[in-house]
């Protein structure tokens, strides 16, 4: 039920954009509309032979304005969440430091935590004493504001990594749901999952603009590293394979 409302509302904002520009592509992906945002082209004040949409009041923008800041900050937030258990677990398991598995008495993972805080504080003071780093050419191409030009590189490479996970956990159902009870339903899913991926991946790769069309390399690399990680580093046995309580539980 969540992945058919997420689909269809997805769908809707996709042909909202798409009819709000009289279903001209062209004008859709030309640059000064993918430059601006297509939403914030058509929320601008303006009339539609100007390539605004808004009318003559800027409401609408400022409205979608207030939405990509919340936007941001419920995904920082979600990010910060998933890079903290994410440390917890290595370290967990010993694949890094082992200190990093601290916690809490009320169990919350807080060396992870601190890590987290201190890489996040670095990259905001990296970004704000320092206009040539962190930008990999997007100020240059763009023209944009150094601080959003950090953004929209980090939150680029990030959003392309998601996909590449979320399209490996769709292949690894095969093989770590392979005794559900109900596969036929582990299959479709995968399939749907692994499919939805591919597509995300090959449109983050397929003819984007210089430099978003090096984010492929960057993420290879970041995952050649964490494959070394693993190869070099043994760790110890994995906790849901060790504590029964960590397992799903779905192959009994």
């Amino acid at each position: 039920a969540s992945v058919i409302i997420v689909s269809l509302f997805y769908v809707t904002a996709a042909y909202a954009q798409v009819a709000g520009f009289g279903f001209d592509t062209s004008v859709l992906t030309s640059p000064e509309v993918a430059n601006a945002g297509p939403l914030f082209v058509l929320g601008s004040p303006g009339s539609p032979a100007e390539g605004a949409y808004g009318g003559s009041s800027d409401l609408m923008l400022k409205v979608l304005l207030i939405v990509v800041l919340l936007d941001v900050i419920a995904v920082g937030l979600g990010a910060a969440t998933a890079s903290t258990r994410g440390v917890f677990a290595l370290a967990r398991d010993r694949k890094v430091p082992g200190f990093l598995a601290a916690t809490t008495r009320s169990g919350n993972p807080i060396a992870s935590a601190l890590l987290v805080a201190i890489v996040s504080g670095a990259w905001v003071a990296a970004t704000v004493l320092d206009e040539r780093l962190l930008t990999n050419g997007i100020q240059s191409v763009f023209q944009t504001p150094h601080e959003v030009a950090v953004f929209q590189w980090i939150s680029t490479l990030g959003a392309f990594l998601i996909m590449v996970v979320y399209g490996i956990l769709a292949l690894g159902a095969f093989s770590g749901l392979s005794d559900h009870p109900r596969f036929a339903g582990v299959v479709i899913a995968a399939v749907i999952g692994a499919a939805i991926a591919a597509g995300a991946i090959f449109g983050a790769i397929y003819k984007q603009p210089v430099p978003f069309d090096r984010i492929w390399f960057w993420a290879a690399a970041w995952a050649g590293l964490g494959l070394l990680v693993t190869l070099a580093v043994r760790g110890r046995e994995p906790a849901h394979h060790a504590l029964a309580d960590l397992s799903t539980g779905e192959e009994h």
